[in-house]
């Protein structure tokens, strides 16, 4: 049967999503709720790439959408601003069809893998980024064991011994009280910030139902760190996945590091996730180049690493110019204001993804 593009109207968004919770390699990426935010924020359209079962139902499907990077130009991507958006398939030849399909587009192609596919033809493969994820199988102080001594455990206890307090936020006006943090985390690090709008699309399709948590952590009343966290559920007679807590953002105010927070939050996180019988604490993907003390910061958390493959038929291109303009605007960032980067975000983060 050929391959159909449709939209999300097309196949309705609970037709979709039962989907995506029935098949064992669903993810928070594959939710029409997260493509939604992703939508609303930054102005693109998804297309359902889907083979239709003999019943009429889905049987594989891929969520795809075109965009325009500022370094790698246009493209079709499964799944741009997410980790990982495994091609929903059944068997190879349905993979096949898929990946034959987009490959006719005049658009070269990406797909960002969380397992291990079949090789797709004509597609080099980027293999530099890994997976961090805490299982929670087992009970709180088995999983705390693991924690490292000395960069995990004690920061804990030093954050206790501080004054430092972890509270669930609530609402809008703590979501802006999180973006405050978040520039100061990008100014930081040098880099553009996503807009708001986006923290609050995410709020507007996650927050209501409860599957968006904003921990906060406080010191003398005053807010210095916060993590943003969102659930996935998948059936669980079926998903291999199971029931997912995505850490998705983190923000802070380094002159306070020295207390210990940051492990501590992460920490709540697990008792929250665990509590909530969640399988897993997804601490979200570190690149084994440039992003090497992150990586070795979530193995500290006691987290197993699984390398992410990443396909694409993109040419060739230029990586010195890309790395000489992106140092040099990061060095511009570091130097400049918190709403600058704001500004930068609203201005061009739609074109990184």
């Amino acid at each position: 049967m050929a391959v159909k593009i449709l939209t999300i109207n097309d196949i309705g968004p609970e037709k979709w999503d039962t989907f995506v919770r029935n098949h064992p390699h669903g993810s928070l990426y594959h939710t029409s709720a997260w493509h939604k935010a992703i939508e609303d924020s930054y102005g693109y359209k998804t297309w359902y790439w889907v083979l239709p079962g003999s019943d009429g139902n889905i049987r594989s499907a891929m969520p795809v959408v075109n965009l325009r990077n500022l370094f790698l130009g246009q493209r079709n991507a499964c799944y741009p601003f997410s980790d990982y958006c495994d091609p929903l398939v059944t068997n190879r030849e349905d993979l096949l069809a898929l990946v034959d399909c987009l490959a006719e587009t005049p658009e070269p192609f990406e797909i960002r893998t969380n397992h291990l596919l079949w090789p797709i033809e004509g597609a080099s493969t980027d293999n530099s980024f890994f997976n961090y994820s805490i299982p929670l199988q087992e009970k709180p102080e088995v999983i705390y064991s693991r924690l490292h001594p000395s960069c995990i455990q004690r920061k804990i206890r030093k954050s206790v011994k501080s004054g430092v307090k972890i509270r669930e936020g609530n609402g809008l006006v703590d979501l802006r009280q999180f973006y405050r943090l978040h520039l100061l985390t990008r100014k930081r690090l040098g880099l553009p910030s996503q807009p708001f709008l986006f923290f609050r699309k995410l709020w507007e399709n996650f927050g209501d139902s409860g599957e968006m948590k904003l921990l906060f952590a406080e010191h003398e009343g005053k807010k210095i760190g916060c993590l943003i966290l969102i659930g996935y559920r998948g059936d669980a007679a079926s998903s291999g996945g199971g029931d997912v807590l995505y850490y998705k953002y983190g923000a802070s105010d380094s002159r306070y590091f020295d207390l210990g927070f940051n492990p501590a939050l992460f920490w709540e996180a697990v008792l929250l996730a665990t509590d909530q019988g969640y399988s897993c604490l997804d601490l979200g993907r570190a690149s084994g180049t440039n992003e090497v003390s992150l990586g070795i910061f979530k193995e500290h958390l006691g987290a197993e690493k699984k390398p992410l493959l990443y396909y694409s038929t993109l040419k060739a291109y230029s990586d010195s110019g890309k790395s000489g303009g992106a140092s040099l605007a990061g060095k511009f960032l570091k130097l400049a204001p918190c709403w600058v980067s704001g500004l930068a975000g609203r201005m061009f983060y739609r074109y990184l993804g």
